[in-house]
């Protein structure tokens, strides 16, 4: 009887520390797996803000040749290529900021002053001169708002 009673008692403590290991195991794998999953999300963040940044150019010099006379074939076709632009800023969760005319520092950048007299008008934003971009799951800013800020003189 004490033979078995040991055998079984030893039989409890291994299968006390296998249940251990397996927790200790189950534990490492999900810190694994966040990491991993966070390690992804800041990759994908990094690629598509550089791709972002490298197509934000692009986007501009369409946006001023829209401002040029041009005959109607060519604007069309400009019209085309701009639009596939967005969508492809759109695949990479690249998006505009809405301007307000508060002057939010956080995405704005002021690059020029206005005078004004009006005091209500003081620090508002008066013009965008190009427009910001941020990657919309973390907003994170791509580009800054270039504004021009009304200044009381």
């Amino acid at each position: 009887y004490q033979a078995l009673l040991s055998s079984y008692n030893a039989l409890k403590k291994e299968v006390s520390e296998a249940k251990e290991y397996v927790k200790s195991y189950k534990s490492d794998l999900d810190r694994i797996k966040e990491r991993s999953q966070n390690l992804n999300a800041e990759l994908t963040e990094k690629v598509n803000v550089d791709a972002g940044k490298r197509l934000l150019p692009i986007l501009d010099n369409f946006e001023k040749s829209f401002a040029m006379e041009a005959s109607d074939a060519s604007e069309k076709g400009f019209r085309m290529i701009f639009n596939q632009l967005q969508k492809v800023l759109e695949h990479l969760k690249i998006k505009q900021y809405e301007v307000t005319e508060e002057f939010n520092p956080q995405h704005m950048e002021a690059v020029f002053v206005e005078p004004t007299d009006d005091a209500e008008q003081d620090g508002k934003v008066a013009k965008v001169l190009q427009n910001g971009y941020f990657y919309e799951p973390t907003e994170k800013v791509v580009r800054p708002v270039m504004v021009s800020v009304y200044s009381k003189q």
